[in-house]
C-alpha cells in the first residue's frame, strides 16, 4: 500500500457505522479525502474527548501522548484530518498542528454536513 493511507476501511465498514446510505456516502468522501503518507508520518485517525470534559485540557494532554509514541516510533510528522468547521481545529493549532491542505467540497457539500476537509500536520524534529 505505497504511498496510501494507514489502513483501507471498506464501504461496509463505513455502513456498519452510519447506516446504509450514510455510510456509502461516508466512504465515498473518505476515498476522495483520504491522504496520502509519506514515511515517517503517523496518522490520527481519530480523538475523541467526552463532551463533558471539554476544555480542561484533555485532548492536550492526548495529542502529546500521540506525538511522544510518533516520536519513540521513528517518525517526524503527525497527521490528521478535520471537517474545517469542528471546533477541535483551534485545539490542534494550539499544539503545533498547521493546515496542510484544504479540500473544498464544492457540490459534494450538498451531501455532507461540512464544506471542507483540513489535512493537518505536526512535525515532531
Amino acid at each position: 500500500m505505497a504511498g496510501k493511507g494507514p489502513f483501507s476501511p471498506t464501504a461496509r465498514d463505513f455502513q456498519a457505522e452510519y447506516g446504509s446510505l450514510q455510510g456509502l456516502l461516508r466512504f465515498l468522501a473518505f476515498c476522495l479525502t483520504e491522504p496520502r503518507l509519506a514515511a515517517g508520518e503517523l496518522y490520527l485517525y481519530t480523538l475523541k474527548v467526552d463532551a463533558k470534559l471539554r476544555g480542561q485540557g484533555g485532548g492536550t494532554m492526548l495529542l502529546e501522548a500521540v506525538a511522544a509514541a510518533a516520536a519513540e516510533s521513528g517518525c517526524d510528522t503527525v497527521t490528521l484530518q478535520v471537517a474545517g468547521h469542528n471546533p477541535a481545529v483551534s485545539t490542534y493549532r494550539r499544539n503545533g498542528f498547521v493546515v496542510s491542505r484544504r479540500l473544498r467540497l464544492g457540490p459534494l457539500r450538498l451531501l455532507f454536513p461540512f464544506a471542507d476537509v483540513l489535512t493537518m500536520k505536526r512535525v515532531l524534529r
